[in-house]
């Protein structure tokens, strides 16, 4: 009897459940989008150094920041078969000090600019990214 209660209570809750599962499994419409915001593209400003190194200048938000990024045409695509890994190797080393600063001082002169020193390698490409704050030196 135990059984034909227990297998009858079940096919009550699986019946009940299957009522229930098609209003859940229904999408809704998404709202309309609104009108595109106007955007015009800030004029920027380009110029050379005496040291050969092209800078373009480009204003953007009211934000007083500066995003530096320097690239190098170097990546893991120059790397040998025997020396698969070296170019991200090299890219996380560049974090970890010069000949002029130890990891932690350069950790600590970035972070007194409001940054972080990244070093993102990718497949032709390495760069050395910044963001700081005007007029805050390390």
């Amino acid at each position: 009897m135990k059984k034909i209660a227990v297998k009858k209570n079940v096919l009550v809750l699986v019946a009940s459940l299957a009522g229930i599962a098609p209003v859940y499994g229904q999408k809704q419409t998404p709202p309309e989008g609104g009108a595109p915001k106007s955007f015009t593209v800030p004029a920027s400003e380009s110029y050379v150094l005496p040291n050969g190194l092209k800078v373009t200048l480009v204003p953007y938000g009211i934000i007083p920041k500066a995003a530096i990024s320097l690239a190098v045409d170097a990546g893991s695509l120059n790397e040998g078969k025997s020396h698969a890994g070296v170019a991200s190797l090299t890219g996380d080393l560049f974090r970890e000090g010069t000949v002029m600063l130890t990891s932690q001082q350069l950790a600590q002169a970035t972070a007194q600019m409001g940054s972080a020193l990244t070093v993102p390698v990718g497949e032709d490409q390495t760069k050395f990214e910044l963001d700081v704050l005007p007029g805050v030196r390390a």
